[in-house]
């Protein structure tokens, strides 16, 4: 009867800080987000689902393969709303069903102890809460990963052979999704291929992957051939953003203090070394792991796998960062629910409570974050917006955020867009395409200069721009911005008292 009471305690306890890791991750990921705005990529996904039908598909045969079925599933759910919240919905829905997905999984195999704490982890990890709002198609591209996973281990380790064909259909979805969810499927199908037990099931295991690279191999040729260097800006990565990645893994925000970021990170270390003792304890190969076991093993290769082949990549053609593994983060946190499992057992309720403090306070200090919305600029910007003024942005595509908020918000601030008005047909001009003097200046008594993602060229070209602006119209004065946004506000009549960025 004890053991029953203990039980009963351990699950309401487990089931409450499930349920307050979950407000977390409303609250949390909605006040922040809300409060910032959409950033640089979140406004081009707006444009593009502001884009008709036809135009959306040119764009996604002309520029923008990768995510094109995020675009489409996006631009369907507008047809009830544009509006900021709305967006936002789509892809924590998709964050929660992934969590489910995985959930289940777990569940089904490790118990209640297992899956409570995986959860606690799931909704509490600051990292998977700011994506898991972002109008991008990261959340999405984590819940195919989970539908694959779920997939593989109904049809792998309950024997259901149907869930092959689910799992091809997450695969082949998930691709296009997120081109790094090719990766997940490579690092899964690995992992599977040596626990197949006999020939039908290899043949069940090679027609799904088939189906999936069928249906990957077009997002390859477009790739290879009009590939536009759009991840230009990342660096060779090294040592260091293999750490930081441990770090950001385990919950750890760069803002939390530095005994919690390496009192998580030690507790990410010591979960996995126990959820590897668990493993190895079998001895019978991988072909004899039990359930369990066989899910840390593929757990194991799904978020760390594509790690290490961006890792290698990246020393040749840099493409690692911390977002691209957001798909792969959750089955890091099945392994160190797992392993705390094997080390807690009975203590299981005051160690979710702890790990629930923890990174809910990871979660809180990552709020001191440098901040690169667009609301807060468009907003003081908007206060003192008069007709006879104009907008710079020499990075064009930032037009498309000023025009979302002049969209959704109760306020405005409609002006002319200099060097020119973006439009369909020259959304992706280069730099080098840009004119060299901008005309009509005259005609404007202040000019709003917003700069943000600017290369060597573009702040060549600003400074070019300005000179030429501060002759026709007046002096530039900084005006209020963030970290990723600059602003000025050049003109005779200075209204607005400057502001340092």
């Amino acid at each position: 009867m004890k053991s029953e009471a203990e039980s009963r305690l351990e699950k309401t306890i487990l089931a409450g800080c499930v349920f307050v890791a979950f407000l977390l991750a409303v609250v949390f990921g909605y006040s922040v987000s809300l409060q910032r705005g959409i950033w640089f990529d979140e406004a081009l996904t707006t444009y593009f689902i502001s884009l008709d039908w036809d135009q959306l598909f040119s764009f996604f045969v002309q520029y923008e393969a990768n995510m094109g079925l995020y675009y489409i599933l996006l631009k369907g759910w507008t047809a009830i709303s544009y509006g900021e919240l709305w967006l936002r919905a789509f892809s924590f829905v998709a964050y929660a069903l992934a969590g489910a997905l995985l959930y289940v999984t777990v569940r089904r195999h490790g118990g209640f102890r297992v899956a409570g704490l995986f959860l606690v982890l799931f909704f509490s990890h600051y990292y998977l809460i700011r994506y898991g709002v972002e109008i991008r198609g990261y959340a999405l591209a984590l819940f195919f990963m989970a539908a694959l996973w779920f997939a593989w281990s109904r049809a792998a380790l309950d024997n259901q052979q149907g869930y092959w064909l689910v799992y091809a259909i997450a695969g082949a979805l998930g691709v296009h999704a997120h081109l790094f969810v090719s990766l997940g499927v490579f690092a899964v199908g690995m992992a599977a291929l040596f626990m197949i037990q006999d020939r039908r099931q290899f043949w069940y295991w090679f027609w799904a992957h088939f189906l999936i690279l069928l249906s990957f191999l077009p997002l390859v040729f477009f790739v290879l051939n009009k590939e536009a260097g759009q991840l230009g800006w990342l660096t060779e990565p090294g040592f260091r953003a293999l750490l930081d990645l441990s770090f950001l893994y385990s919950g750890a925000s760069p803002e939390g203090p530095d005994w919690l970021r390496r009192s998580l990170l030690l507790l990410g270390v010591l979960s996995v070394m126990a959820a590897a003792v668990f493993v190895v304890r079998h001895t019978g190969g991988l072909r004899r792991l039990s359930p369990n076991q066989r899910l840390v093993v593929v757990s194991a290769a799904i978020c760390s796998l594509p790690v290490l082949l961006i890792f290698l990549v990246s020393q040749v053609a840099p493409s690692f960062s911390p977002r691209f593994f957001v798909p792969f983060l959750p089955f890091f946190l099945v392994i160190m629910a797992y392993g705390i499992a094997q080390v807690a057992r009975r203590f299981s309720a005051p160690v979710a409570v702890v790990l629930l403090a923890a990174l809910g306070l990871s979660t809180l200090a990552s709020e001191k974050g440098p901040s690169i919305g667009w609301k807060p600029v468009f907003l003081d910007t908007v206060q003192h917006c008069e007709s006879d003024q104009a907008m710079l942005v020499v990075t064009h595509h930032a037009q498309t955020a000023i025009r979302y908020y002049n969209r959704t918000l109760p306020v405005s601030c409609s002006l002319p867009m200099l060097p020119f008005e973006q439009g369909f047909e020259n959304h992706f001009t280069k730099v080098e395409n840009y004119p060299d003097a901008l005309e009509n200046l005259n005609n404007y008594k202040g000019i709003w200069v917003f700069e943000t993602h600017s290369d060597a060229r573009k702040a060549a070209l600003l400074r070019q721009y300005l000179h030429a602006i501060e002759k026709a119209v007046g002096p530039c004065v900084p005006k209020k911005g963030n970290e990723a946004i600059s602003v000025w506000y050049c003109g005779q009549e200075q209204t607005v008292g400057a502001v340092s960025g």
